[in-house]
């Protein structure tokens, strides 16, 4: 896919598989499962990928998973 014909470069290859989350804006916004009410994992974030798939203004998405529950969450952030 083309990249972002605007934004820098890094913007579209922010995607990451576990580890810990990259927010692009400051504070802890892990969720807590709605079940068990505990701290879900970081499992994986997606990046805006070009001009025809941009999320909120070059945001990403976050996944979030507690296995316990086997429950899912996930929101867009921007900066």
């Amino acid at each position: 896919m083309p990249p972002f014909k605007w934004a820098s470069p890094e913007v579209g290859a922010r995607h990451r598989l576990g580890g810990d989350p990259e927010f692009l804006q400051a504070g802890d916004e892990v969720p807590k499962c709605p079940g068990c009410r505990e701290r879900m994992t970081f499992y994986a974030q997606l990046d805006s990928i070009n001009d025809d798939f941009c999320l909120a203004d070059v945001g990403l998405l976050y996944v979030f998973i507690c296995f316990d529950c086997l429950t899912t969450a996930s929101f867009i952030s921007s900066t």
